[in-house]
């Protein structure tokens, strides 16, 4: 509960200067609950130092909207990197998947059997200038759970996305998440499902890049994909690009049928000389995919 973090009220950490080191654990650096918190960190134009700054935490960091809370972490200038993981087990992946919550995340409680939930915040984070780093684990890098909404803008520069699963532009369980990266070539990869420009459980996920020659490589239901009545897509404007994904009709523009409802999923390439890899994994194909479109212009 540090480096600009509010609860029940305000808070903000403002850094006018120099190569910067962050370090907490978690609920700090730009996240709230029923408030308002910023950590803001910039240069001016005179500035002998480039602003590289390094930003580190365990989970539940780095522009985290919790339940009626605003987040935002803003950084000016420099080669940044962005740092949040940790050991904390997911029920569904109990070896080797680990809860994260941060990096333009916005997360609310789901109801169960004696609560009735509580509704999201909005999670921002905003990256300016440079070459960025961004390593996170399952729900982050624009991401949203549970009637929030995540945003992740990187301005310009030649960044590095690392993801697990409903990450990098993906909204499940009625919530809306982005991650939109302007210019520069990038690299985004994730190494489990709904990824990637994803929406799940109605809700919608959305991945834009502007341009550069990228390349996304992710597994399954990825790469503009919507799923349980949901839309997802993934953007790209310009460059040349490569697209990885496991399972051709689980990625590159596809939705699944599940509960009887239609979904959308959209991959949009405007130019550029584009490749698509599908790499055959262990598990069959068992989503069909209906209303799933790949526009290459």
């Amino acid at each position: 509960m540090c480096e600009g973090w509010a609860s029940a009220g305000v808070a903000v950490l403002a850094d006018f200067g120099g190569e910067d080191i962050y370090r907490a654990e978690s609920l700090c650096q730009g996240g709230a609950t029923f408030g308002i918190a910023i950590l803001l960190d910039t240069q001016p134009t005179s500035a002998k130092t480039s602003g590289t700054d390094s930003y580190m935490a365990k989970r539940m960091s780095q522009g985290l909207g919790l339940t009626k809370g605003f987040g935002a972490l803003i950084d000016c200038t420099g080669s940044d990197t962005y740092r949040s993981s940790d050991r904390t087990r997911d029920s569904k992946e109990t070896e080797v998947a680990h809860l994260n919550f941060s990096q333009g995340c916005g997360v609310g409680m789901k109801p169960c059997k004696d609560w009735t939930g509580a509704d999201g915040g909005i999670g921002v984070l905003v990256d300016l200038k440079g070459n960025d780093f961004y390593l996170g684990d399952v729900v982050s890098q624009g991401a949203s759970c549970w009637c929030a909404l995540g945003v992740l803008f990187d301005a310009q520069g030649d960044d590095v996305y690392l993801g697990r699963e409903a990450s990098q532009g993906t909204g499940m369980h009625l919530s809306v998440a982005s991650l939109i990266d302007w210019k520069g070539n990038d690299r985004y990869s994730t190494s489990a499902d709904n990824s990637q420009g994803s929406g799940f459980d109605w809700s919608t996920g959305y991945l834009f890049d502007g341009e550069g020659d990228d390349v996304y490589r992710s597994n399954r239901l990825v790469q503009g994909a919507g799923s349980h009545v949901s839309v997802g897509i993934l953007a790209d404007i310009s460059g040349s690009d490569i697209y990885s994904a496991l399972g051709n009709a689980q990625g590159f523009g596809a939705a699944s049928t599940l509960r009887n409802t239609a979904s959308l999923g959209v991959l949009f390439d405007s130019e550029g000389n584009d490749s698509y890899l599908v790499e055959q994994g262990k598990e069959k194909n068992t989503v069909r995919s209906e209303y799933g479109v790949l526009i290459d212009r």
